[in-house]
């Protein structure tokens, strides 16, 4: 947990760099976006109720959430906000807004894919790998991309052979 308080602290720092040059504003607003996206759909899907969404409500609640997910998996203290939020969207929006802001101000990427699952629209995918001392990693293979987007950002540190994302037919 300490590790985690002084990850928190140091991402702090940022986040009021990029307060200071004018970007708090728009990290703060994807933020309550994104909790505005996820907080029906998190909620209907308690209640079993899920079919009463739209279906682009349905969608967007789902990929958000499984983004959050498999971002903050292996994250602990992200992953019991996560966990707080989907056991109760009102008393863990707050922290989730928190802790979201804090995750866009440190990757640029992360915050470009975040806006454009708001946003709706063409589908999107976004895959992030983080791996260490591996002899391979690859891509994701991607066999059909009709319309929309696909973003893959590869971490990789100590790998023989890194091979990234394999897309066969894009467009119709």
């Amino acid at each position: 947990m300490h590790a985690g308080r002084v990850y928190r602290a140091s991402v702090s720092a940022q986040c009021e760099n990029s307060y200071q040059n004018g970007d708090h504003m728009s990290l703060t607003l994807l933020a309550a976006s994104a909790i505005t996206v996820l907080t029906p759909y998190v909620v209907k899907m308690a209640e079993g109720a899920a079919g009463e969404l739209g279906k682009q409500a349905l969608e967007t609640g789902e990929s958000l959430l499984s983004t959050l997910w498999t971002r903050w998996k292996g994250k602990p203290d992200s992953e019991a906000i996560l966990s707080e939020f989907v056991k109760d969207p009102e008393a863990g929006k707050a922290n989730l807004q928190t802790e979201l802001a804090i995750d866009l101000a440190v990757d640029p990427i992360f915050k470009e894919a975040l806006n454009a699952l708001i946003e709706g629209g063409s589908p999107k995918a976004f895959q992030q790998q983080i791996v260490r001392d591996a002899a391979v990693v690859t891509g994701p293979e991607i066999i059909r991309l009709v319309k929309g987007t696909a973003t893959q950002v590869q971490d990789v540190q100590g790998a023989q052979l890194v091979v990234g994302p394999k897309i066969g037919t894009v467009g119709e």
